[in-house]
């Protein structure tokens, strides 16, 4: 087998293409073999995004494990840059424990590049945590974007000129073919000041106007401009190009640049028209005027219809949102529909769309982060603030993001006192219980679980007293408690058949019953529960639970001697968990492969296999804290060890550990 490559990371692919800052490019490629930290500066739509990019394609082979991207410029909570790198990188956490102990420990073996754009706003934090990164990872190097040197020892501080006349009069003939070779093309890109994102907004207008037409423009209005004469020069040239762009909109297409800014990150129609539409801007012309503004360089199209907005756009919209008084309506209206894109998420989670709810979701978290911020800092939102934390509790352990959503349910239940609507509170205690059992903090998920149960109770709630009490359940099993567990689980499927959760806590209760039984030596007993389960999940269409099933199904085949049917399932487990970024379940998956490739004679597979484990154990930070499995585990090691040897084991092995984990569940999933 030839094994490939690590990780190649996620630098995005180039939306146009990359003109002229070639001695740029090669002076960065030298800083940054020369420093761990490079930070490029100045001011906003230079390029220092795009150079950033570009430099790290160049130097995509120096870092085996990859080029990262990082994007902070939706984000406003400090506490949050850790978190927000942790997802980028895609470390998952089961376990409590701090975010940037997490990071220092996956970063500490690696070779890496990261890519942290936008820093300017958070440029403390961000400064302590980078230098914390560097001490503990001697192969990591940033490349930072900000309006302001970071301050870390050891920084290489390059400033972002704007372009030099020959890049600038190149970046105009790109954007608009046929007008960058002329005298009047030199004087515009010249009055422009060679700043990139002024240069492409003139190219849009080169359709309908001569480079002299729209210099005599620009001249008209540069004392008119936002924020005056005590603007720095660049500032002011960026304003009047940002400013006369703004001029030449129709009205309604400024009205709802300025309202668009509301948004953290991407956004699409839907969101546009609920959020930015009244009787003023009717909502059936909104799509028109998004590709209008797309068309004019406002907006930049994204996969899948959906929109972003450059930050020195987002800006210059948000102060026009300001001077209409417009910015707390609009964010109340944000709130809102984020806050019912989650309840919709919630109660549609347990069906057949879980896959695109999952990609959907986290593409929308600087939105439904930046709604979060609001409600939990506005003590008449705290409320809300809960409902939309706690209807995220599937985003949160599904979907990867454990650490982050105990962050938030923590946040929220204490700005609420422990108090506030019964239905938010009773799901935000127990869905707080559940991610803090997968983080192994077994005494706050035992609290949190206990104080639903008796709110729960004692108000009728019985969906929540039953997945508090599968919570209960979870703490037994980590504690080693079989039997407990068991009869709470029971008790949980009582409490959901009756007048609880028939969906996705029924389930789940089986689940854990049919996983007990296996445990204790009753296959026939787990494949009749499981038979309830699949045919609850059936009828909704979803697969996450379905998954789990299929896992513990490749428990007992295995178990039987039947290690080609366990293979079987477990493969199916694999791909569904990988794509919904369930880490946990990914690893306990990995491990029941290697059993299966053990018991069919695979034995160099299965060496691979646990290798991959160990990756996935080391890349996510967990632990695999079942006992059970465990056993399984060693057992298989024991079994391949005695057939290869220890050196060709060990071999194997790591052949497995060097691996991505693209590639591992691809040669988990794929290969023979």
């Amino acid at each position: 087998m030839t094994i490939p490559g690590r990780h190649p990371g996620t630098l995005p692919a180039e939306p146009t293409s990359f003109v002229g800052r070639h001695r740029e490019s090669l002076q960065l490629v030298r800083l940054l073999r020369e420093s761990r930290l490079v930070t490029l500066t100045g001011v906003g739509g230079v390029g220092k995004t795009r150079l950033a990019l570009r430099v790290a394609r160049l130097m995509h082979a120096r870092f085996p494990d990859g080029a990262w991207l990082v994007e902070l410029s939706a984000l406003t909570d400090p506490h949050l840059i850790a978190h927000t790198v942790v997802a980028a990188l895609r470390v998952s956490e089961p376990r409590v424990r701090d975010q940037r102990e997490l990071l220092a420990e996956h970063l500490r073996e690696r070779t890496l590049l990261l890519v942290l754009d936008t820093c300017e706003h958070l440029a403390q934090a961000c400064a302590d945590l980078i230098a914390e990164l560097l001490r503990a990872a001697p192969g990591l190097s940033v490349l930072a974007t900000s309006r302001v040197p970071l301050g870390v020892p050891g920084e290489r501080r390059y400033p972002v000129d704007p372009l030099p006349a020959a890049d600038a009069l190149a970046l105009l003939d790109a954007r608009a073919p046929g007008h960058g070779d002329s005298a009047d093309a030199a004087l515009l890109v010249t009055r422009l000041e060679g700043i990139p994102l002024a240069i492409e907004l003139a190219a849009v207008r080169l359709r309908t106007l001569s480079p002299t037409e729209i210099v005599e423009r620009l001249d008209d209005r540069f004392h008119v401009l936002l924020g005056g004469a005590g603007e720095p020069a660049r500032h002011q040239t960026l304003l009047t190009a940002i400013g006369w762009s703004h001029e030449l909109c129709e009205p309604l297409e400024r009205l709802l640049w300025a309202r668009l800014s509301v948004f953290a990150g991407e956004f699409d129609l839907e969101a546009a028209q609920t959020v930015c539409g009244d009787a003023s801007l009717p909502a059936a012309g909104i799509a028109g005027l998004l590709n209008s503004l797309a068309d004019k360089s406002i907006l930049t199209r994204l996969p899948e219809g959906r929109f972003g907005m450059l930050d020195t756009l987002r800006d210059y919209g948000a102060e026009w949102s300001r001077r209409l008084g417009e910015d707390g309506l609009m964010r109340l209206n944000h709130r809102d529909f984020y806050l019912g894109l989650a309840r919709q998420f919630d109660d549609e989670w347990f069906g057949p769309n879980q896959l695109a709810w999952c990609r959907r979701m986290r593409r929308d978290l600087p939105n439904l982060r930046s709604a979060i911020d609001l409600c939990l800092t506005q003590t008449a939102e705290q409320d809300l603030g809960l409902d939309l934390v706690a209807r995220l509790g599937y985003l949160w352990q599904a979907c990867g993001y454990a650490a982050e959503g105990r962050h938030h349910l923590a946040r929220a239940l204490s700005a609420a006192g422990h108090g506030g609507p019964a239905p938010s509170l009773h799901r935000a205690l127990w869905a707080g219980a559940w991610l803090a059992n997968f983080q192994g903090d077994l005494d706050e998920a035992d609290d949190l679980a206990t104080e639903c149960l008796t709110r729960a109770l004692a108000s009728g709630d019985r969906a929540a007293a039953g997945w508090s009490t599968a919570c209960c359940a979870i703490t037994a099993i980590y504690l080693g408690r079989i039997q407990e567990a068991f009869a709470l689980y029971e008790r949980a499927e009582a409490l959901h058949t009756d007048g609880g959760d028939r969906g996705a806590g029924l389930a789940y209760a089986l689940i854990g019953q049919a996983y007990l039984h296996h445990e204790l030596g009753r296959p026939e007993e787990a494949l009749a529960v499981l038979a309830r389960q699949r045919r609850i999940s059936a009828e909704h269409g979803e697969i996450w639970l379905d998954s789990y099933g299929d896992w513990i199904r490749a428990l007992i085949e295995l178990d039987r001697g039947n290690p080609a049917g366990a293979d079987e399932c477990a493969r199916g487990t694999l791909w569904v968990k990988h794509h919904l970024f369930d880490t946990l379940g990914m690893t306990f998956t990995l491990g029941t492969l290697a059993g299966c490739a053990a018991q069919l004679g695979q034995a160099e597979r299965a060496a691979r296999l646990l290798g991959i484990v160990a990756l996935a154990e080391h890349t996510y930070g967990l632990r695999t804290s079942v006992a059970q499995l465990e056993v399984m585990r060693k057992r298989t090691e024991r079994e391949v060890r005695a057939v290869m040897g220890g050196s060709a084991f060990a071999t194997a092995y790591m052949d497995g550990f060097a691996l991505s984990i693209e590639q591992a569940v691809r040669y988990a999933v794929e290969a023979k």
